[in-house]
């Protein structure tokens, strides 16, 4: 069986989502799969999985990010997964920050609740549902 693989889908139409955001929320995103694994959201096949990928390499599996463009893209591509037959092979959920830090000149806004990034978790290996998006940069 193949190794399990964590995807991030980042968004990419956020100008403040500067590179050192960009990988703060691709940590939250990895934290929050392997907590909502392991809080009863996850089905056994998905846990051993998960347990599985958090052996390989030292402690951490192969974690792959992709650019998933705006908002509606990564809505959309939740839903696909939610509709698909095969929805129980895949792991998978939105990234929400919770006050998002928005520098407008000297000032700092925390915008509630906005959707940075999100999750597919696929203990099979390869995602072919996700295989049109690019790496992200």
């Amino acid at each position: 069986m193949p190794d399990p693989v964590l995807y991030i889908l980042m968004r990419s139409d956020m100008a403040s989502l500067n590179p050192g955001k960009a990988m703060a929320q691709a940590a939250h995103a990895a934290n929050q799969m392997v907590y909502e694994a392991f809080s009863g959201k996850a089905n056994s096949k998905t846990i051993s999985a998960v347990e599985k990928w958090q052996k390989q390499a030292n402690g951490f599996g192969t974690t792959i990010v992709l650019d998933v463009g705006g908002e509606y893209d990564l809505q959309t591509l939740m839903v696909q997964f939610d509709m698909s037959s095969n929805n129980s092979d895949f792991f998978y959920n939105i990234t929400v920050d919770p006050e998002y830090p928005l520098v407008d000149g000297e000032f700092i806004h925390q915008i509630p609740n906005v959707p940075t990034c999100g999750y597919v978790f696929s203990p099979a290996g390869r995602c072919v549902e996700l295989d049109h998006l690019e790496l992200y940069r």
